[in-house]
């Protein structure tokens, strides 16, 4: 944690940086669905409990890789249901990139 508390250390931005950076490059080359978290895990030099120490879920990351990719979009709250999370644009803000769209590029069969 940071000093002062709440927040952060910077030591984990870097390595939550670290980790959507490759996350980003192995699902572009090896598709979503095709990548394990501990394949991922291997590449970024870290073991699995490391990855989840960050993100809870595969879906965790790709939600917070969304997220930096079009950060006027957030998920809507969370219902009881089992169906997929969507999204819904903050207010004002354009609603053009979703989880589908963005997905896209990384879930396609070869």
């Amino acid at each position: 944690m940071a000093p002062g508390g709440g927040g952060y250390s910077r030591r984990g931005e870097l390595r939550r940086k670290q980790i959507m950076d490759t996350a980003e490059e192995v699902f572009a080359t090896e598709r979503f669905n095709a990548t394990s978290l501990r394949t991922l895990a291997k590449k970024v030099g870290v073991t699995h409990a490391g990855i989840l120490r960050h993100y809870s879920s595969k879906e965790d990351l790709l939600l917070a890789l969304r997220s930096r990719a079009c950060p006027g979009v957030r998920p809507a709250p969370r219902q009881a249901s089992t169906r997929p999370r969507r999204l819904s644009a903050r207010p004002g803000r354009s609603s053009s990139c979703t989880v589908e769209r963005f997905t896209t590029r990384h879930t396609r069969t070869a």
